[in-house]
């Protein structure tokens, strides 16, 4: 559980960095992979930063948007999701399959996240 914390912390942490367009040059020889794939995503969308880290309430949650941001015009919730990461450290699963369950979940709370917003 403190590798898949510290892992997740340092994760969203750079990609937050990099939606702010602050430089972070630190570097985890596992999971600089992963933030990079987030980088790409970021490029590759031609994602606009609106806010990051955004806290959101209603009287049935709460939580926080990773990225708010525009793609082609559009505003977009991202959440940035690192389940799985200290399985990808330890190569405790190498047979790869969509995780539905926790598809759903996201779906979910970014549907919150855009009810709160």
């Amino acid at each position: 559980m403190l590798e898949a914390s510290s892992a997740g912390t340092f994760i969203h942490k750079q990609l937050e960095d990099h939606a702010m367009g602050y430089l972070n040059a630190e570097k985890h020889p596992v999971y600089s992979l992963l933030v990079e794939q987030g980088k790409l995503f970021m490029k590759e969308k031609g994602v606009t930063t609106i806010e990051t880290e955004k806290y959101v309430a209603s009287t049935l949650f709460q939580g926080t948007i990773d990225l708010i941001c525009q793609i082609d015009e559009e505003e977009w919730i991202v959440d940035w999701k690192s389940y799985g990461v200290a399985k990808h450290k330890w190569n405790i699963d190498s047979t790869w399959r969509k995780p539905y369950g926790k598809l759903k979940k996201a779906t979910i709370q970014l549907s919150l996240y855009a009810y709160a917003t």
